[in-house]
Formats: C-alpha cells, sequence, structure tokens
C-alpha cells in the first residue's frame, strides 16, 4: 500500500470552544444520503483533533437537513474491530432537523433561527415561521 496519507479535506464547520472545558465542535451538514458516512466523520475527526496545537478534544455533529438524508447507519456511534479485538469506537451526534422544534432553534440565536424551516413543524405554517424568525 502506498504510505502517502496526505490528502485535502475540508470539514463543513469548525468551532473552537473556549470555557473551563475548552473542546473544537465539528458540524457536518448532510441534505443527502452519503456512503461512508461514519468513517468519514471519524477521519474529519481525528484530523481535526491532530492538527490542533492544543490537541484539544474534538465533538462531532451530524446536521441532517432533510429526512433523505437519515440512514439506519446513523446511530452516533460508528466502530470498527480489528482481528485481535481491538476496538475503535468513535462517537458522535445526529440532529434530525425535521424533528427539532421551532422553539429550541428560535431560541438558539439568530445564527440557528433560519434552520427552524426545515422542521416538520414550520411546514405546517412556513409563511408564519418565516414572520417568526
Amino acid at each position: 500500500m502506498d504510505t502517502d496519507l496526505a490528502t485535502s479535506v475540508q470539514a463543513d464547520r469548525l468551532f473552537r470552544v473556549k470555557s473551563s472545558s475548552p473542546a473544537i465542535l465539528h458540524l457536518e451538514f448532510e441534505s443527502s444520503s452519503a456512503l461512508r458516512r461514519p468513517a468519514r466523520l471519524m477521519r474529519y475527526n481525528t484530523l481535526a483533533h491532530t492538527t490542533d496545537p492544543e490537541l484539544l478534544p474534538v465533538h462531532s455533529v451530524l446536521m441532517l437537513l432533510r429526512p433523505e438524508a437519515n440512514s439506519s447507519n446513523l446511530s452516533g456511534r460508528y466502530q470498527v474491530v480489528g482481528e485481535n479485538g481491538q476496538i475503535h469506537d468513535f462517537r458522535y451526534h445526529v440532529v434530525r432537523l425535521w424533528e427539532e422544534r421551532i422553539e429550541t432553534l428560535l431560541n438558539a440565536g439568530s445564527g440557528l433561527a433560519p434552520l427552524a424551516l426545515l422542521t416538520r413543524e414550520a411546514g405546517k405554517d412556513l409563511p408564519g415561521t418565516v414572520v417568526r424568525i
């Protein structure tokens, strides 16, 4: 196998969280289903961690923008078990935006408020949701 693992990889969004427990927040937005998505998330997570000078923990969140992006393998956990029993256990969070409540997104601030339009709840009154935003 070729040992050159250099690659051009770009995650959707990375945020440095400054708090008593500093970390990196990794957001990945998806509007359609994609092959090997959990493996790709683990790759982005690892690269974000290892390229950070402080080696901060990285919390990955998969933001599914519509039901067509959902699939049964998106459990929030991706495991790879080696022949010797060694386990690589990667955990991530899945947000299915259509299942979220409008109030949750509107109260989260102006950056997330437009995502309220993607909820099932908003679909019942799209003009009213636009006015609320």
